[in-house]
Parts: C-alpha cells; structure tokens; sequence
C-alpha cells in the first residue's frame, strides 16, 4: 500500500473509531440517566440498542479496551475506563444476538458470540427469528417421507410439497440445536408472523414469545 494510500486508511479507521467512542458515550450518557432524581422515578426502564452489522458490530463494543491501549494516559482514558466497566458489567450491559434458523446466519452468529465473549461483554439468549409453525408430527413426518408412502392417492398432488416443508422444517431445527448446544443459554425462537402490515398484534405476539422465553423446539 502506498504512502498516501495508507495515511488515508489509518485516518479513515481512525475517524471510525472516533465516531464508535462517541456513539458508546452517548449511550452511557443515556444509560446513567436511567434512574431519575426528580420524585425518584426511573426516568428510563431500559436501553435497546439497534447495534450494526456483525461486521462492524465487535469494533464497536471494543472500542473502549483499544482506546485504553492506545492512550493509557491522558484526558480520554478516564471516559475510556468507564465505557469499559459499563460494557464489561453484565447487571447494565448486554447483546441479544438476532439470528434466523440458517445455516449461514448460524455459523455468522457463533462467530460473533464467540468474538462478543472475548471482548468481555454479556451474552443474552440468541434470539432465533421468523421460526415457522412445526406443521407435521413425528408420526406424520415419518409418514410423508416413506418409500413408497401409505398415504391415500387423493395425497399424491401434494406430497412433494409436504416433503420440501418438512425437509425445511428439520433442517431449521438442526440449526436451532446447534445454537442450544453451542451457546451458554438457550436460544429464545420468534414466531414467523404472517401480517400485512406490522401493526400492535404482531408486534404483542412476538413481545409475548419474547417474555414467555421458550427454549428451542425439538426435531419432529
């Protein structure tokens, strides 16, 4: 990389990491207002954070240790440190890693809970997103994948159809497995929400899924 290339590199990281440490400071700045003294009110019950991409997602939160060992000293390293114990504290700060039943989104997902964890942040139960309704028993999931089949002809038409589901159904549930087995905690599965418009009664449904925190589903 030539020299003018490289300055403009360093200087672009440079100006990212400026913006990340602002961003975390803000969002302290919210975090430390969340207890009111005025009537002793909690002015905010809770912070959610829309983080960014998984790839920019890790700089982020560990932007308050790299500043510390860029400047160990100085007017920053105080607001540094203390970015570093809210993030490092599990009873203020923690990640909800949103995931689909995919076997990309999963392997993506482990990867970024696995670089969470050596950041030093909490990990909350990954949230599976869009999981569909299980439509077949283990009984008739045994039923429809059978050479030949037993069912009635009147069935035929729609076999392969019913096959591909179940193929998507399991393959889905492999995936969520992989995630319990992987992670600390179990994984909290979203219903697939079939709306129209994203109004207050899907939004209750998967705020109710969310609050009930079922484990995983098992395989049909």
């Amino acid at each position: 990389m030539s020299g003018p290339t490289a300055r403009a590199a360093l200087r672009s990281r440079q100006e990212a990491r400026s913006a990340d440490f602002l961003t975390l400071v803000r969002i302290a700045e919210w975090e430390d207002e969340r207890v009111g003294f005025k009537r002793r009110r909690h002015r905010f019950d809770l912070l959610i954070v829309d983080a960014p991409a998984t790839g920019h997602s890790v700089p982020l939160l560990a932007t308050p240790g790299t500043f510390l060992k860029m400047l160990p000293f100085g007017p920053l390293t105080a607001t540094a440190r203390s970015l570093a114990l809210l993030l490092g504290d599990p009873a203020r700060a923690a990640v909800a890693i949103v995931t689909r039943a995919e076997e990309m989104a999963v392997n993506e997902t482990l990867e970024l809970a696995e670089a969470l964890m050596r950041v030093g942040v909490a990990l909350l139960p990954a949230i599976v997103n869009g999981v569909d309704p299980v439509h077949f028993t283990r009984v008739e999931g045994r039923r429809v994948r059978a050479e030949p089949t037993d069912l009635p002809s009147a069935f035929a038409p729609y076999l392969p159809v019913a096959r591909f589901d179940l193929a998507r159904q399991r393959a889905a549930d492999r995936q969520i497995r992989r995630l319990a087995q992987a992670l600390p905690e179990r994984p909290v599965c979203l219903p697939h929400v079939l709306a129209e418009r994203f109004q207050l009664p899907a939004i209750e449904q998967l705020a109710d899924a969310l609050a009930a925190a079922r484990p995983a589903r098992r395989a049909s």
